[in-house]
């Protein structure tokens, strides 16, 4: 795609921030933001000492995990299932842990949690759902039941990877909107959605443009 690109006369720029400067400079009459998302906060304290990670790590490849993980879903959905499962081959105890009635309820419309439960049944993977966080200590983690409201302290984990829904990134969008610069969203900075929505998005765009 990035060839194809560069044989059509896109120009890249890598390395630059941007913002208004940056399109001031490029004299561009409309701009196509594509700026993304951030994990959103967590909804409960970490306190210092608790080996903590989120998916991104892991997906990315830049974090490491212990023997024993605690994977916390806060999303319910295919991310927290690719992390589960890239896990399991790695480690020695992974439980996935979710607020939800059921884990990873975005799957359940297709049908596609079927063959997710047996993947994670037959790789070992121990569900826990109706389950919030209260707080996350070095020495265990505090959740409490989502509807029984009974309090519990689950021990015996190295490492906690929590999977947090995104955040846009909108401020670049919104700067260029007050400034009176056509401007269009595409991707994870309208909300969350996959790449091939983001594609489409962006394409869209560009033929209105």
């Amino acid at each position: 795609m990035y060839h194809r690109a560069l044989s059509l006369g896109v120009r890249f720029h890598f390395g630059r921030p941007a913002d208004q400067s940056a399109v001031a400079s490029e004299s561009a009459e409309a701009v196509i933001a594509a700026t993304g998302s951030l994990p959103s906060p967590l909804p409960f304290p970490v306190e210092p000492g608790v080996d903590f990670l989120i998916s991104e790590d892991i997906l990315e490849g830049s974090g490491t995990v212990g023997r024993r993980v605690l994977l916390v879903d806060l999303e319910g959905g295919r991310r927290a299932v690719g992390t589960a499962l890239g896990l399991a081959g790695r480690v020695v105890k992974l439980e996935f842990l979710s607020p939800e009635l059921l884990i990873s309820p975005e799957l359940v419309p297709s049908g596609e949690f079927v063959h997710w439960y047996r993947e994670a049944y037959q790789k070992g993977i121990v569900f826990r759902p109706q389950l919030e966080i209260v707080r996350a200590t070095p020495s265990g983690l505090e959740v409490i039941g989502s509807y029984s409201r009974k309090p519990e302290h689950l021990k015996g984990f190295d490492t906690l990877v929590a999977v947090v829904p995104p955040t846009p990134c909108r401020g670049f969008y919104e700067d260029l909107q007050r400034a009176g610069v056509e401007v269009w969203a595409a991707g994870d900075c309208v909300a969350p959605r996959g790449l091939g929505s983001a594609i489409r998005e962006g394409r869209i765009a560009g033929l209105k443009i």
